[in-house]
């Protein structure tokens, strides 16, 4: 029986896959499994590089959470151990040291009451003198002509006194003699009241010419007065301490206009003048003892006494004039010389003495930080009067009370810089921070009495500066973990490629019996990259779960909510 069989075109033969059994190795072939090998290692290279920047991601997240929790718990618990110093009462008495000038207990500048020329210059600078001893003698011809000019109208004035006496004597006599012959009528009434009115005129006439007598006296005696200034003396004992004329220096009587001639000091009692500074002022009084000391003479001690104060206030400088007298009999000290001067003042009111270092300024004022009971108290205080090492204060404090004597930078460095303190609020794992914040609020604006158009007197802070710094270590493991997901897409691309590339080998027969039965590559090939997309996205998906989980694990687990409130001008 002939069987025909089919004649295939050549081209279709031709265009036609043959199935072929892979699980059959043809003869002479040599199966290769390196790919497959291959292909596992670039997989397991990749999940371990996955895995390990996952747990790297994952250490550091957990590493820096412990430092803020450690940090802000220590920040809580901190207890500092600080140096003490106990406030002691200033006593009774204040000492004050002020500067001040030596001045002469007398001064005088010298001038000349008569003008003219100086005959003779009896002293100089320097020369001790006794009140009324000569110092110059001028002379001035024309005063010496006045004189005998004055006297010689004296005598004038004393002749026309004795004749207006004379004319009224003549006068006296005749109106008696007329007085009598008038009553008896022997003499006419006009007669007897000319002699009369004439023994009147005539006494005025005696008047008259005595008192021209006693003006050209006074007269006299001023001449006589300029006269004797032509000869200068000393007022007082003391020391000749200038000198502006020489002998033939001409000399003007005027006291405004003139030349000083000499000036004169007693100086055996020394005169110091204070101006007391108001908050010292207080129980200053006349007998207050004093030390002068000069910087020139070191070791010496002049003793003195307030002999005057002033008793008012300047209002200028609110100071309090005060003069101290210290005995100089051996002239150790001169006039004009700067010195110190310690007053021993008795106190009305006693203040505090408080180590300087415990003092802290900061914008609400001075303020000290009381330790009572092992706790620090800020209290605000008032300044009498700056020592150095030591300050008077007023208010805030009481004799024996234990004050921080610390540096001002190591206070501010533990409690928050000035006057402020820090209240630590803690919130349970999953408490919204925003709501317990704005809770903490309202109570402190309570606490603190403000009203809504007040602005608040403290700041909330929650971990921000500490987040801060996480952020940016967290920024550098995010780069590190961005490089890390490039090398993983890159490994993983070379993966895919060489798990396609296995599928392709391992499914050949696949391959031939689908092309067999009419298959298109098209369509084999459109096949197999929706396999590789499905595959990748999977991936991709389950491991931005894996990471969501994981961070929000750490997140959440056990991690405390802690923001801080800071009081200022408590």
């Amino acid at each position: 029986m002939n069987v025909h069989k089919p004649v295939l075109d050549e081209a279709e033969g031709r265009n036609r896959a043959v199935p072929i059994d892979r699980d059959i190795a043809l003869p002479g072939e040599i199966r290769d499994n390196k790919p497959a090998s291959g292909a596992r290692r670039f997989a397991i290279a990749a999940l371990l590089l996955l895995v390990g920047g996952l747990a790297i991601g994952a250490w550091q997240h957990w590493r820096l959470d412990s430092e803020v929790a450690a940090t802000a718990a220590e920040r809580r618990d901190l207890v500092p151990a600080v140096r003490v110093a106990v406030v002691k009462s200033s006593g009774d008495v204040i000492s004050v040291n002020l500067p001040g000038t030596t001045e002469a207990f007398e001064a005088a500048n010298i001038y000349s009451r008569t003008s003219g020329y100086v005959a003779k210059r009896l002293v100089d600078i320097g020369d001790r003198v006794k009140a009324g001893d000569l110092l110059a003698e001028i002379t001035a011809p024309e005063l010496d002509h006045q004189v005998a000019q004055a006297q010689a109208t004296m005598l004038q004035n004393e002749a026309a006194v004795h004749q207006a006496e004379a004319n009224m004597e003549i006068a006296n006599v005749t109106w008696e003699r007329d007085s009598k012959l008038l009553d008896k009528g022997w003499i006419p009434k006009q007669q007897g009241d000319q002699e009369r009115l004439t023994l009147l005129a005539q006494q005025s006439a005696v008047a008259v010419a005595r008192a021209n007598l006693e003006a050209q006296k006074a007269q006299l005696m001023v001449l006589t007065q300029r006269q004797a200034y032509q000869r200068v003396v000393a007022p007082f004992d003391g020391v000749v301490t200038a000198r502006n004329i020489d002998n033939g220096s001409l000399v003007t009587g005027d006291a405004t206009g003139g030349t000083s001639m000499f000036t004169v000091m007693h100086s055996d009692v020394i005169r110091i003048q204070l101006y007391v500074p108001q908050d010292q002022a207080f129980g200053l009084k006349p007998g207050v003892e004093g030390t002068v000391r000069v910087p020139e003479m070191p070791g010496v001690d002049f003793k003195g006494t307030v002999a005057r104060i002033a008793n008012a206030l300047q209002p200028g400088t609110r100071t309090l004039l005060t003069e101290i007298d210290v005995p100089n009999p051996d002239g150790l000290m001169t006039p004009g010389t700067y010195c110190q001067v310690e007053l021993r003042i008795p106190r009305k009111t006693p203040s505090l003495i408080v180590p300087a270092e415990a003092i802290i300024f900061n914008r609400s004022g001075l303020n000290v930080a009381v330790v009572e009971e092992g706790l620090v108290h800020i209290r605000k205080v008032t300044l009498v009067r700056d020592l150095g090492t030591t300050v008077e204060v007023s208010e805030g404090v009481k004799d024996g009370d234990q004050v921080a004597a610390i540096p001002i930078g190591l206070f501010m460095e533990l409690y928050g810089g000035g006057r402020s303190i820090n209240i630590t609020v803690m919130g349970h794992p999953g408490q919204d921070i925003r709501r317990l914040q704005d809770r903490a609020i309202a109570a402190f604006r309570t606490i603190r009495g403000l009203d809504a158009q007040q602005e608040d007197d403290f700041f909330v802070f929650s971990n921000d500066s500490i987040r801060e710094t996480f952020d940016q270590l967290a920024g550098t493991v995010t780069l590190g973990m961005l490089v890390i997901c490039v090398l993983s897409l890159v490994v993983g691309g070379i993966g895919v490629m060489n798990i396609m590339l296995v599928s392709v080998v391992e499914r050949t027969r696949e391959i031939g019996i689908r092309m067999a039965t009419g298959a298109r590559m098209r369509d084999i090939m459109l096949q197999f990259n929706i396999e590789a997309a499905v595959v990748c996205a999977a991936g991709g998906i389950l491991g931005i779960l894996v990471g969501m989980i994981a961070g929000l694990v750490l997140r959440y687990s056990g991690m405390t909510v802690i923001f801080s409130v800071t009081f200022f001008s408590i």
